[in-house]
């Protein structure tokens, strides 16, 4: 007995050391933006799979998006006269092999591992975003410790300290909370990930850890993870078991009344979109800027010239400074740089990963997985989160056919 509680323990340390690294890997610029870090990453998954002989779950779908994969770089490098064989072996490697490993080895532990990863850094989160409102002193300090300790790589940011980030926008005057990721935004996507997920788990909406996660969105202020959290209450009020249907009838339009009057007048939501598309429309198609709507304006043009093919699978092929074409951000760039296709294909698997999980929660309730794609995919609009390890794992789940248990009989480190 002994032995085989050491070995679950062992087990169990191991998949939260694995899933937080694929975590931080798609969010934290200590560890994504090293490449000698994610390579040996690569390595230790890739021994932990053969080790534990899951070779044999390499099955012909996932055969499939190698030789697609491989067909889409042979294709760009005939049609632009430039390759970078390197950077394409990474790429397979960081999108297809280590999600799919990651998945194979962590597959029943995944779901609810990644819940109480979200969870911890949910808590953590939350008291450095009030700390750092209420003492300015505090939110000084903070925003030293990347400089100090060099845990910020990207040195045009230097406001990352892998628990943590130094956060220098506010709305009314109050920091936005921008947890362990690069920015509000990008914390609002795992987060609401996480909140679908436990709905799945716990099969309703108001549990602790979701109240945690809620709260964290809410002070994210970040518009899609507004916009989100809103698509989810109105699916909770319309499909809620615990509501009276009378009650449900008066609720739902005060509900939509209510938030349409706070998108409207709240600076971060319609008045930063109107911005947004304003900016986009007056600036010259062939600047380098950055910005959603401007970036989709240039994936627009590269989705006219190259609908099959797209442009831009290794940066040799990508649109050079000056040009009128542009990869787009979130899942826009998935279309403008492997295709029109591959989007198309993108979008079915996501869905059909997300109803696997749901008929396998026991929830079954299809409303749900529409919700789930349609809120999720509101998101990967707005931040280009497609290719982080995470987001890979939930999409590899229907064509590598390992669907993750949602609630595990292993007994889990408590969080």
């Amino acid at each position: 007995m002994p032995k085989l509680f050491k070995k679950a323990t062992l087990a169990t340390v191991l998949d939260y050391v694995i899933i937080y690294l694929a975590f931080a890997f798609g969010t934290t610029s200590f560890f994504s933006a090293d490449k000698y870090k994610l390579t040996i990453f690569i390595l230790i998954a890739a021994s932990l799979f053969f080790r534990e002989k899951y070779s044999d779950k390499f099955n012909n779908n996932m055969k499939l998006f190698l030789v697609y994969f491989v067909f889409l770089y042979f294709s760009q490098s005939l049609m632009f006269e430039k390759t970078n064989n390197m950077a394409f072996v990474f790429i397979l490697a960081r999108s297809i092999l280590l999600p799919f490993f990651l998945l194979s080895i962590t597959k029943d532990r995944f779901i609810s591992v990644y819940i109480n990863i979200i969870v911890f850094f949910s808590i953590t989160s939350l008291l450095f975003w009030v700390f750092s409102n209420l003492y300015p002193n505090f939110y000084e300090f903070t925003g030293t410790i990347p400089q100090d300790y060099h845990t910020d790589l990207l040195p045009e940011n230097n406001k990352m300290f892998i628990i943590y980030t130094y956060e220098r926008v506010t709305v009314y005057g109050i920091l936005r909370n921008p947890g362990p990721t690069w920015e509000p935004g990008g914390w609002a996507v795992f987060l609401t990930l996480a909140l679908l997920l436990n709905m799945m788990k716990s099969k309703h909406l108001f549990s602790f850890k979701n109240i945690l996660i809620i709260a964290n969105i809410i002070t994210t202020f970040s518009t899609t993870g507004y916009l989100g959290l809103a698509l989810i209450f109105m699916y909770f009020l319309m499909y809620s078991k615990t509501i009276n249907p009378l009650l449900k009838v008066i609720s739902i339009p005060i509900f939509l009344i209510l938030f349409l009057n706070f998108y409207e007048s709240s600076e971060f939501m319609n008045q930063k979109i109107q911005t947004s598309i304003e900016d986009a429309k007056n600036r010259n198609i062939t600047e380098t800027r950055s910005g959603r709507f401007f970036t989709f304006r240039k994936a627009l043009i590269t989705y006219a010239r190259y609908p099959i093919s797209g442009k831009g699978l290794v940066s040799a092929t990508t649109a050079e400074e000056g040009e009128d074409e542009g990869s787009g951000y979130g899942i826009i760039d998935i279309g403008a740089r492997f295709g029109i296709p591959a989007l198309i294909m993108y979008l079915i698997i996501l869905f059909r990963s997300i109803r696997m999980l749901n008929i396998n929660s026991g929830k079954q309730n299809k409303a749900f997985t529409i919700i789930f794609f349609m809120v999720l995919v509101l998101h990967l609009l707005s931040q280009t989160v497609y290719a982080t390890p995470i987001l890979l794992m939930i999409f590899f789940i229907y064509p590598s056919k390992m669907v993750p248990l949602i609630n595990p009989p292993i007994k889990r480190l408590a969080v």
